[in-house]
């Protein structure tokens, strides 16, 4: 199983992401859009702790959700990102929290720490 999951259609927040995520946890994987993650899920690998951005081309972040819920998959945490205000409504509705693009390395550790305990020491 992996620690963390981050799903971004936007190349330098996952990049950002992908380097302050391995700081604190050994098994890190990004993917470019909400399909390459939910094949992922299909080939049966599975995450600790599943961030996406809201909106991308193709399968959504909301969209990735309800196919992990609708697989059976609810035994990771979910992180929401957007650069939207309005895209970041759909936290509440999918009872995920969410962090607001853009974010620092930092900021981002800081809330990903509150939701799963780092894997490396």
């Amino acid at each position: 199983m992996d620690d963390v999951w981050y799903v971004d259609d936007d190349g330098a927040p996952r990049t950002i992401a992908k380097f302050a995520l391995e700081k604190k946890y050994a098994r890190v994987r990004v993917f470019s859009d909400g399909a390459e993650a939910r094949e992922a899920f299909e080939n049966g690998d599975r995450t600790r702790l599943l961030i996406s951005d809201t909106l991308m081309p193709g399968l959504s972040g909301p969209g990735l959700i309800l196919y992990a819920r609708d697989k059976g998959i609810t035994d990771m945490k979910i992180l929401l990102v957007s650069t939207s205000d309005d895209y970041l409504k759909f936290a509440p509705a999918l009872k995920v929290p969410a962090l607001k693009k853009p974010f620092s390395p930092n900021g981002l550790l800081e809330v990903v720490e509150g939701l799963i305990p780092p894997s490396k020491q």
